[in-house]
């Protein structure tokens, strides 16, 4: 028997969505809320993440793992959005996406009852994927499909008198980006990539050279630059920026050209933090969240912290 005849004897596909996840524990719990997807298998690595998980949805099996950049395994939260959209069928797919979004999902297109005989909805996880949602509300035959898309199309195609959804924040972007205006942009790019694995999206260059807009991607955020010059005087600023390991990081940044202001140091706040100056005078705080704290815990720990230092 072969093997390709053992895994459908398994109840497996030959084709299976394989999920990059930035958190998949954090997925896992996720994908069983808002899907009703049950865990078949998680292999946990020494260093915490998960290095291979199975859910099932329905009849069908997925696969998700952590990221792991140094294999080039990156999640649509690193990359800015993901090219791949899942179709996912659902005895009521009103409920459904009621319930995908109640648990967190993001619903970038309502329901609507289709042309072709499914009801569909459309949501992004938590994490990044796209998903379509599904139910058939009737079965319809080639000639109908045919004579429904030439009545869509003679009225002005699929969009036609509806409104088309507009994402008014592009992906991998937030709703407030920092925008560094710096002298410099090049040597701000290259010690963001050299100390915080910061990875270039877009740069647009003057005459002269110098950059007049660029972009990076930190982590999951996008942060803009552009070079000072004209009506545009540098303005260093400062950002705070949350990271897996802050003493990993710290030594990087440094070893990168970028001058210690703080070494880390454990916080009342439970964060632990340090901080570095680059080239174009900006502070980069870097932290990482070691212990929650309550509010009324932090204000005793605030108001300890500041009778030390008056002594």
């Amino acid at each position: 028997m072969s093997n390709q005849a053992e895994a459908f004897e398994k109840g497996e596909s030959a084709l299976t969505p394989y999920l990059i996840v930035r958190g998949a524990a954090d997925a896992l719990a996720f994908y069983a809320r808002a899907l009703g997807a049950v865990e078949r298998v998680r292999m946990k690595e020494p260093d915490g993440r998960i290095g291979h998980a199975e859910m099932r949805v329905g009849d069908t099996v997925f696969m998700l793992a952590d990221e792991y950049p140094e294999l080039g395994k990156l999640s649509p939260k690193s990359i800015g959005g993901t090219s791949v959209s899942l179709h996912l069928y659902v005895p009521d797919v009103d409920s459904a996406f009621e319930r995908a979004v109640g648990a967190g999902a993001t619903a970038t297109i309502g329901l609507k009852d289709e042309f072709y005989g499914d009801r569909t909805g459309r949501i992004t996880d938590p994490f990044g994927h796209d998903w379509m949602l599904a139910t058939r509300k009737e079965n319809v035959s080639p000639e109908e499909m045919k004579r429904r898309v030439d009545a869509l199309m003679a009225k002005g195609g699929f969009e036609a008198g509806e409104k088309r959804k507009v994402r008014p924040i592009p992906a991998g972007y937030r709703t407030v980006t920092p925008y560094l205006v710096v002298k410099n942009v090049a040597g701000v790019i290259e010690f963001a990539k050299k100390a915080f694995g910061a990875t270039e999206k877009f740069r647009s260059a003057r005459p002269d050279g110098s950059i007049q807009h660029a972009e990076i991607l930190v982590g999951d955020s996008i942060v803009m630059l552009g070079e000072a010059g004209g009506d545009f005087a540098p303005k260093p600023t400062t950002l705070a920026l949350y990271v897996e390991d802050v003493d990993a990081v710290y030594k990087r940044a440094v070893a990168a050209g970028g001058k210690s202001v703080r070494e880390p140091a454990n916080q009342f706040y439970g964060d632990r933090s340090a901080g570095v100056e680059d080239s174009a005078g900006n502070q980069w705080w870097i932290s990482t969240h070691v212990e929650d704290v309550t509010p009324e815990e932090m204000e005793r720990r605030a108001e300890e912290a500041y009778a030390g230092a008056k002594h």
